[in-house]
This record gives C-alpha cells, sequence and structure tokens, in this order.
C-alpha cells in the first residue's frame, strides 16, 4: 500500500494491486468524499477532470487548482461575492452581511439599482435543503420590495424543484478556482432560474 500525503493530508491516494482509492479529509479529519478506480492502467481522476491527477505509472502527483466548489468555504465565496455584486447585477450594492433577521441571519444583504433589498443566501452544498426555508421565510421577514437570490455550488434536483415551487426566486450556480495561496482567482456565476 501507498500512501500519497497531498495538501496536509487533505487528500490522501491509498494504492493496492489494479486498485486506487481517494479520500477528501476536512482539517478535523472528516472525511468528505471518496473516489475509486479500477482499471488496467490504475489511473485515477480527483474531484473533477481537471483538479488533482494521479497516475500509478509515475506515482506522481499532479496538482490542478480547481476544486469542486463545495471543497471552498461558504464563508470565502460571501466574502468574494461582495466585492463582486456585479457578477449577479451591474449596479448592485452592499449593505451588509450576516443581517440579523427575525430566527435568522442573512448571508448578504444588498439593494439594486431600483432601490429593492437583495437578500443573497450562498450555500456550498447540493444536498442543504435549508435554502428552501430560507427562501420562503427571509422574504417575509423584510419590509418593502425584496428580491430573494440564491446561489449555490449546484442544486439537488429535488431542492431545485422545491425552489421552483417556492416561486420569485432567483437561483445561480456558481464554480470557482482557487490559486496557490488558497484564493479565489477565478469565479463563474450562471443563472439556472
Amino acid at each position: 500500500m501507498i500512501v500519497h500525503d497531498l495538501k496536509k493530508t487533505v487528500q490522501l491516494i491509498i494504492t493496492y494491486p489494479l486498485l486506487k482509492i481517494g479520500i477528501v479529509v476536512d482539517e478535523e479529519g472528516t472525511v468528505k468524499k471518496s473516489y475509486s478506480a479500477l482499471d488496467e492502467t490504475n489511473d485515477i481522476d480527483l474531484l473533477d477532470d481537471e483538479d488533482i491527477v494521479i497516475s500509478n505509472n509515475s506515482n506522481e502527483c499532479i496538482t490542478h487548482k480547481k476544486l469542486i466548489s463545495y471543497d471552498c468555504p461558504e464563508a470565502k465565496v460571501e466574502k468574494y461575492l461582495i466585492s463582486n455584486l456585479d457578477l449577479i447585477e451591474k449596479g448592485m450594492q452592499y449593505i451588509n452581511c450576516q443581517y440579523s433577521v427575525e430566527n435568522g441571519f442573512v448571508d448578504i444583504m444588498a439593494k439594486d439599482i431600483k432601490g429593492n433589498k437583495c437578500i443573497i443566501e450562498v450555500k456550498n452544498n447540493p444536498y442543504n435543503k435549508d435554502i428552501c426555508f430560507q427562501s420562503l421565510y427571509y422574504p417575509q421577514t423584510i419590509e418593502g420590495n425584496t428580491r430573494m437570490i440564491v446561489i449555490n455550488s449546484d442544486y439537488q434536483n429535488r431542492i431545485l424543484k422545491a425552489l421552483k415551487q417556492i416561486g420569485n426566486i432567483e437561483i445561480y450556480k456558481y464554480g470557482l478556482t482557487l490559486n496557490d495561496k488558497n484564493e479565489i482567482s477565478d469565479f463563474n456565476l450562471q443563472r439556472v432560474i
């Protein structure tokens, strides 16, 4: 068995004859995702086609900068969006982050060029059900015209269907790239609905 220690044991590759297993672990040691490959060449691609490529032929790790979006902390995405609200809509202005409402906190509160308040909820987990409740509840806690904007790395089909049924929600999906300093160097925002 060969164990490759990548990025301070955050990602491990365990190689057996004709089998390779990849594990992504957070700083606390919790396994976030696992992968396996069984083929003649014993090559495995971790996370995405462009992320981390391990070749059994040379036992080398070639690390690419792109990561799956939910491997990037939500707070980092929020901070990036606060500085780049024009990605959502030109002229959008920042009001506050972690804006307190009754029984909750809005990730980002902004204002559009028409003066409407924009509730922006950022997630990094396609299976996060909280986004449905927040999308229904948070606009009711704000007086005046409001827009509900949800931004997630991806959406499980059931959650996307629920958000569509709630209505009056702008739904975005993002992808990102981190540089060597673990900072967002490329951010792609795409409107789903």
